[in-house]
């Protein structure tokens, strides 16, 4: 069996950008970068590899009605429905876009990655402080490459997106 997703991905992340989701306008194929998960209602596929967010998801698991395909870098695959992808990836979200490329996404609707607008916060539904901008900065840096590299398109929300 191939996994394949569909040509167009709608990507969450943490940025404020998501206080102003349009639901209706967002397509099928959700996709959630680690605490987004908890937020996206059908999300299809979930991130996370770090350890201890995958705990969390873990304790979680049974209160999704249908638990989304989860990916991830390690061999924990303890999920009902878990694939170990051996893409590498800048943070979570440089590693999901790899992940997408390889399985068939070319448009991604970035939500919540307002960093690429130098936007650093969070959306207000986090109380948590986000982390350097240094870090954002080389997500975004390494997704850029991917994209110039594959030839992807790729909206980013927020301030001038």
């Amino acid at each position: 069996m191939t996994l394949r997703v569909p040509e167009e991905v709608w990507v969450f992340g943490k940025g404020p950008s998501y206080d102003h989701v349009i639901w209706s306008e967002v397509g099928p194929f959700r996709v959630t970068i680690n605490d987004m998960l908890f937020l996206i209602p059908n999300a299809s596929m979930a991130f996370a590899n770090d350890t201890n967010m995958q705990d969390r998801i873990f304790e979680q698991i049974n209160n999704f009605l249908t638990p989304p395909l989860m990916i991830s870098r390690n061999n924990r695959l303890r999920f009902p429905f878990h694939l170990q992808h051996d893409a590498t990836g800048h943070g979570t979200a440089g590693y999901a876009v790899n992940v997408l490329s390889d399985l068939g996404a070319r448009k991604f609707h970035m939500i919540g990655f307002d960093a690429y607008h130098g936007d650093y916060s969070y959306s207000k539904l986090f109380d948590s402080k986000p982390q350097e901008s240094r870090i954002y900065d080389g997500i975004i840096k390494y997704i850029k490459r991917i994209v110039e590299e594959r030839k992807l398109e790729m909206i980013f929300y927020g301030k001038g997106g």
